[in-house]
């Protein structure tokens, strides 16, 4: 239990360590593109190098296998070929083997369909690599555009409401002038109202005296 355990542990930990997802997103194409790489050169390439070496340079067994009595491995296709040479109905075969398969000019042509493949391929990543890093600068710059339109938006709100503040003032000052204005006559004409009042009492007084002289 206690082995098992710290396996379960082990297992646990390099788990959480390792299968973590990558900072970048294009990490995970990178690598699968580095694992079919390393698939294709070492693997691939290693093992058709081996079994070229054993087919054409490599000398069979002379005591057992059915290439016995052979020079290589290959000269049973050239044995085979000569067997079809005396048939005519498979000379065909034999004008491709003689006239494709052993042209250097048919590998020739093919390694330069690969190679011209290759280059395309090779040029198709690369403009789509140059597309993404233009369409990241193109994001960027939206970005960059999107921030100093809405600097100048919220500069323009804030220029509005000091505009629409200063008027409230100029309209609150004016307003004050005018009301102290008007305070002012009121004042005026209640002083001339209690000037007339006391102007009537004087003259109602003197009246009153010449009434009384008259009555004397």
């Amino acid at each position: 239990l206690c082995n098992a355990r710290s396996i379960l542990c082990v297992l646990q930990v390099s788990l959480t360590q390792n299968c973590q997802p990558p900072r970048r997103a294009g990490r995970a194409a990178q690598m699968q593109t580095i694992f079919i790489a390393i698939l294709f050169f070492p693997s691939f390439v290693g093992a058709l190098s081996m079994v070229a070496y054993t087919v054409w340079i490599l000398p069979p067994s002379d005591k057992c296998g059915p290439f016995r009595g052979l020079n290589t491995t290959f000269s049973a296709i050239q044995i085979w070929m000569d067997d079809l040479n005396r048939v005519d109905a498979f000379q065909w075969t034999v004008w491709i083997y003689q006239h494709v398969i052993r042209s250097e000019i048919f590998y020739f042509l093919v390694s330069l369909i690969i190679l011209v493949f290759i280059y395309i391929f090779r040029q198709i990543t690369q403009g789509r690599q140059l597309l993404i890093t233009l369409l990241r600068q193109q994001i960027v710059n939206e970005g960059k555009d999107k921030a100093f339109l809405l600097e100048k938006l919220q500069n323009l709100q804030k220029s509005k409401q000091n505009k629409q503040k200063k008027k409230k003032q100029v309209r609150g000052s004016k307003r004050n002038y005018l009301e102290t204005i008007v305070f002012n006559l009121e004042t005026i004409v209640f002083n001339l109202e209690t000037i007339v009042f006391n102007l009537e009492t004087i003259v109602f007084n003197l009246e009153t005296i010449v009434f009384n002289l008259e009555t004397i």
